[in-house]
């Protein structure tokens, strides 16, 4: 009787670790994602899953991502790629099985764009490199506002059985409350403000959101005096489909002009043009992922728009070529050109007629 009791003791310690670990042992990873990778890590440990994050995006993640990827391959798939490499290395060193999460990469999510394909390329190619590791993604199975929303539901849940709808419901719910909080923690755009110049940043979402590859461009705007603004953000993101992100009145407006679709995030790129041409903004800046093809696409577009609005547009096209001093100088003399700008139109105003 005493060996039983000692067995089952010895017992006890392997199921807490077990489920410590969470649904089935599962670890899992995800690429970094500016702010939103601690949020959405804090999601999955709020189901029970344990996550093991890649470490920060650094020059040896972005040489790893392309040499394993073709040239013309868009850079935020570089970076993913490449960060994905590294936390199976690590994973391998300690011993891990990941399941890699790839979010949003389906079929129904971004119509015509490469994004679709990154988590099956991603998984044949490390697949190739040797490493063993399992996937799991979340996609919008279906159709409209509440197919998408029971495809999220129903794939977090999947991730962990023992939880019910109820609690995988809440908590994504906490998770879009937090998101949204810290949104508006960071957004420092000031309406009253008629002082400083005004700068609209649109663009592809990977590159927008993440400051390791736009090369903080954000808090360098704001270092020169600039009054920074974007609709580039998860909390949008999350309504794609069934609402664009700008207002809809300048959706309108653009579609009198082209009313075709340039897909990916070059739709909401286009139309943003007229939303700051209208709240008098001093000029955008658009950040393209060399070779992104809706961005691209968007790009003939949109100089086309900028010049007949008389709205300066100054384009960055971002890759692994990029120096930081190249970006400064730029950024500087585009900042300097909008002063001068502002301070002709204002002198013009105060002359007598």
């Amino acid at each position: 009787m005493r060996e039983v009791h000692v067995k089952m003791k010895q017992a006890n310690p392997e199921k807490k670790r077990s489920e410590e670990q969470g649904a089935a042992g599962k670890v899992l990873t995800l690429p970094r994602m500016s702010i939103y990778t601690e949020l959405i890590k804090q999601l999955l440990e709020n189901l029970g899953l344990e996550v093991m994050l890649p470490p920060p995006i650094s020059k040896r993640t972005i040489q790893l991502g392309v040499r394993h990827s073709s040239p013309m391959m868009c850079y935020p798939f570089k970076v993913t790629l490449g960060s994905l490499i590294e936390v199976l290395e690590l994973a391998r060193e300690k011993g891990i099985r990941l399941t890699y999460l790839g979010i949003g990469t389906s079929n129904a999510c971004v119509g015509s764009c490469r994004f679709q394909q990154y988590f099956e390329l991603q998984k044949h190619i490390c697949t190739d490199l040797g490493y063993d590791f399992d996937t799991h993604f979340v996609e919008r199975k279906g159709k409209g506002k509440t197919g998408s929303i029971l495809g999220v539901i129903s794939t977090f849940r999947a991730l962990n059985p023992r939880n019910s709808y109820l609690k995988t419901v809440r908590e994504l719910l906490k998770a879009i409350r937090r998101m949204n909080e810290e949104e508006a923690r960071r957004d420092d755009f000031d309406w009253r403000d008629r002082e400083r110049i005004r700068i609209g940043v649109v663009g592809e979402f990977y590159t927008v959101v993440e400051s390791s590859i736009n090369h903080d461009i954000f808090n360098k705007l704001r270092k020169l005096g600039v009054n920074v603004h974007t609709f580039v953000k998860y909390s949008n993101e999350l309504k794609r489909g069934y609402r664009e992100e700008v207002p809809e009145p300048f959706v309108a407006q653009a579609k009198k002009h082209y009313d075709g679709l340039f897909r990916g995030h070059g739709d909401s790129s286009y139309y943003a043009l007229y939303f700051y041409k209208h709240y008098g903004f001093d000029g955008v800046i658009h950040l393209l992922p060399l070779s992104c093809m809706p961005e691209s696409t968007a790009q003939m577009m949109m100089d086309l728009t900028t010049k007949r609005l008389r709205l300066p547009l100054y384009r960055f096209e971002i890759d692994e070529t990029n120096s930081e001093a190249n970006i400064n100088t730029r950024l500087e003399a585009f900042v300097e050109l909008l002063q001068e700008n502002k301070g002709k139109r204002e002198s013009s105003r105060r002359v007598e007629p």
